[in-house]
C-alpha cells in the first residue's frame, strides 16, 4: 500500500525537481549584486541538518533577504561545514538574482551534478519502485524479510555525539583530517564556543602536515585576520601551497587575489587563469563572470 501511494506521489516530486533544475540552468545569466551575509549556521530542514545561510541584498533600491545557497536539493553531511566556512555572518557575497522576480536569488548559480543527481535518483527509484511492485506481485511476498543486523552507524545514529568523540581522539593523536574538521568546530561553532584563533590553532596543525583544505582555510583566516593577526603574506603562500595539491578552494581564493589586488599585484589576467583552473566551482564562474563584464 504504502509504496502505491509512493507512486503517485513520485510524479510530483519528479515535476518539481524538473522545475529547480530549469532555475538553476538559468541562473547562470541572472545579474549579480553586492550582498551581505546576516546569519550562518546549521539547521534542522526536513529532519536533517543542513547549512541555514540567510543574505540580504537590494536591486532597484528594495530591499530583499533569501536563504537559497545553491539548488542542490540537499548538502551532504560531510560538505556542511565547508559550505558554512565560505559564508561567514557578516561577509560579502555577490548575489545572483532573478531579473523579472528579485526575491529569487542564490549564491551559486548553476546546474552542476549536485543539483541534477536528486533527479536522476529519483527517475531510477521511481523505475526500480515500479518494477519491485511488479515483481512483489509475481512472487506474491514469499521471500522471507531479512533480519537487521547492527552496524557502526546505527551505533552513531544512537549516539550523534560518538562521531565527534571519536573525530576529535584522533585530532589529538595527529590525524590531519580530523585536525581539520577540528577547527572548523570552533570556526562555526559546531558544539563548541566559537574560537577562531583555536581553529587557526587547529587548522595549523593540519596544515604543517600538508593538509590542502587546512591551509586554504587557514589563508583565509589570515587574509582577513580572523583569529590570526592579518598576513596577505602569509595567506598567499598557504593557498599557493594548496593549489599545488589541486585544491579547487585554493585556485578560487588566488583568482580574487589576483582580482582585488590582495597580498599580490593586481592582475585580471593572471586572476582568470586561476578562476578557469576551476570551472565549475560557482564562485570561479562569478568570477569569471565579473571579470568579463569589465571587458565589455
Amino acid at each position: 500500500m504504502l509504496s502505491l501511494i509512493a507512486i503517485i506521489l513520485f510524479p510530483f516530486a519528479i515535476w518539481h525537481l524538473w522545475k529547480n533544475i530549469q532555475m538553476a540552468k538559468a541562473s547562470i545569466s541572472w545579474p549579480g549584486v553586492d550582498g551581505i551575509v546576516t546569519a550562518s549556521e546549521r539547521k534542522r530542514i526536513a529532519l536533517r541538518m543542513q547549512p541555514y545561510v540567510t543574505y540580504s541584498y537590494a536591486v532597484n533600491g528594495v530591499n530583499f533577504t533569501s536563504n537559497r545557497v545553491s539548488f542542490a536539493a540537499a548538502i551532504p553531511k560531510k560538505e556542511i561545514d565547508n559550505v558554512l566556512a565560505r559564508y561567514l555572518a557578516g561577509q560579502a557575497v555577490t548575489v545572483h538574482y532573478q531579473p523579472d522576480n528579485p526575491v529569487q536569488a542564490v549564491l551559486e548559480p548553476g546546474s552542476g551534478s549536485h543539483v541534477v543527481a536528486p533527479f536522476r535518483s529519483l527517475i531510477i527509484v521511481f523505475i526500480v519502485l515500479i518494477l519491485a511492485n511488479i515483481v512483489g506481485f509475481m512472487a506474491n511476498y514469499l521471500e522471507p524479510t531479512k533480519p537487521h543486523i547492527r552496524t557502526y552507524d546505527d551505533v552513531v545514529a544512537a549516539d550523534p555525539k560518538l562521531g565527534d568523540r571519536l573525530i576529535r581522539q584522533d585530532a589529538e593523536k595527529g590525524n590531519a583530517q580530523d585536525q581539520f574538521y577540528v577547527g572548523t568546530w570552533y570556526l562555526l561553532g559546531h558544539d563548541v564556543a566559537k574560537d577562531p584563533a583555536e581553529a587557526a590553532k587547529w587548522f595549523r596543525k593540519s596544515a604543517d602536515q600538508g593538509y590542502a583544505d587546512a591551509q586554504v582555510y587557514l589563508g583565509q583566516l589570515y587574509g582577513v585576520g580572523n583569529g590570526v593577526e592579518k598576513n596577505l603574506t602569509e595567506a598567499i603562500k598557504l593557498f599557493q601551497k594548496s593549489a599545488a595539491q589541486q585544491n579547487v578552494r585554493a585556485y578560487v581564493c588566488l583568482g580574487y587575489s589576483y582580482e582585488k589586488g590582495l597580498g599580490v599585484p593586481q592582475d585580471n589576467n593572471e586572476a582568470a587563469e586561476w578562476y578557469h583552473k576551476a570551472k565549475g566551482d560557482p564562485q570561479a564562474e562569478a568570477g569569471l563572470k565579473r571579470l568579463a563584464d569589465l571587458k565589455q
